[in-house]
Formats: structure tokens, C-alpha cells, sequence
């Protein structure tokens, strides 16, 4: 355990997953009193390293063990730096945890990165229901987030997110957004999309978007 438990903190992602891997499945030495656990919340609540603090929410979400969920939606709240705001987004969906609304909290940050990682977790995590905030991140600035927001939204089938969507697929500037769009709609299988996927199959300028239109209206 005094070997691996460093590795947690490795530069190498395949390392740092192995490790914690590995440390989760021992019974004595990681998770009592003072020990590896408890030392990686201490980490990502008090280190100075931005770095250590990321790598310690990624270890917490591969531990898979309860008290990780308060500590990483304490992070989203409280951690000054997006590395590890992410870090920890991406640990709650690890966790198959919202953590009490931190989740939906990461979706609006201010940092790109953030909102992509919690976009990533709430596609992983089966109970998430927060479609209202996923709906309007489909107006996000960034198309990367808009195009993830609708893979979410046609993922969860989210049935009170096709009017959005259809305003996506009809007026996004971006062509893998309104494709995005149109396959979420195929997902949702709701007939009132059809006039929108229609003319997205019919006058799209991309020929990307009108086979996904097309293909999405088979599912209607």
C-alpha cells in the first residue's frame, strides 16, 4: 500500500486509475482511520497543489465509496480552480451521484471544461433529472457544449426538451449541433418533431444533418 498509494498522483491517467483500482480492493490498510482514504479527501479539500487537489477528486471517484460524493460536490462549490472543479464533476458520474445538486451547479460554471465534464457525468449517471439546466445549455456559447447538451437530452429522454431541441435543429450555426439535435429527436420519438426533421432532411445545407434528419424520422 505505501507503494502504490503515490500513484494516485502519477502523471500517467492509466496509473493513477490502476492504482486506485488496486487500493479500493483491500480490506485493511486504505479505508480506516488516518489512512489512504482519508488522506485523499484531505487532499482535495486542503492542498496547495491545483494538480494533487484534480488527481485527488479522480482517485475519490475511483474508491467508489460513499464520502467521496460530499467531498467532490464541496470541491464544485468551493475550489477556486476549473482543473479541479472538473476533476470532480467528472467523479461524481464515477459515483452515479448528482451530489445534491452539485452536479447541475458544475453544468453552468463559468469554465468551459467544467460544464463539459458535468455534461459527461450526467449522461452516466441514470437517475439525473435536472433537464431543465441541460435544456438551456443548448443556447450555450460554445457549440461543444451545445452538441454534448443534446446527446444528454436525446440520452435521457428528456420528452419536455423537444421544443429546444427543434429550435436547434432548425437555427444552430453549427452543423454537428443541429445533427446532434436531430438524432435526440429521433430518441425521443415524439411526433410533433416531424415538421422541424422534415425540413432539417429536406433544406439542411449539410448533407450530415439531413441524413441524421432522415434516419430520425424512421424512429418517429
Amino acid at each position: 500500500i505505501p507503494a502504490v498509494a503515490p500513484l494516485l498522483y502519477d502523471d500517467t491517467a492509466e496509473t493513477r486509475e490502476i492504482a486506485a483500482w488496486w487500493l479500493r480492493r483491500r480490506i485493511f490498510g486504505v479505508f480506516g482511520e488516518g489512512e489512504i482514504y482519508q488522506q485523499t479527501l484531505q487532499v482535495l479539500k486542503s492542498d496547495p497543489a491545483p494538480k494533487r487537489r484534480a488527481r485527488a477528486a479522480e482517485a475519490l471517484g475511483e474508491f467508489l465509496a460513499t464520502p467521496g460524493v460530499d467531498a467532490c460536490a464541496e470541491a464544485i462549490a468551493k475550489d477556486g480552480e476549473p482543473l479541479v472543479r472538473a476533476a470532480a464533476a467528472r467523479a461524481l458520474g464515477r459515483l452515479n451521484d448528482d451530489g445534491k445538486g452539485a452536479l447541475s451547479q458544475a453544468l453552468v460554471d463559468a469554465d468551459k471544461t467544467v460544464r463539459l465534464a458535468a455534461l459527461r457525468s450526467a449522461g452516466r449517471i441514470n437517475a439525473f433529472n435536472d433537464t431543465t439546466t441541460l435544456v438551456k445549455l443548448t443556447a450555450d456559447g460554445d457549440a461543444v457544449v451545445r452538441k454534448r447538451a443534446a446527446e444528454v437530452l436525446g440520452a435521457h429522454r428528456a420528452k419536455d426538451a423537444v421544443g429546444a431541441l427543434v429550435n436547434v435543429a432548425q437555427n444552430d450555426a453549427d452543423a454537428d449541433v443541429r445533427g446532434a439535435a436531430c438524432h435526440a429527436l429521433g430518441a425521443l420519438g415524439d411526433a410533433a418533431a416531424r415538421p422541424a426533421l422534415e425540413a432539417a432532411a429536406a433544406k439542411d445545407p449539410s448533407t450530415f444533418v439531413r441524413d441524421l434528419a432522415q434516419i430520425a424520422l424512421r424512429r418517429l
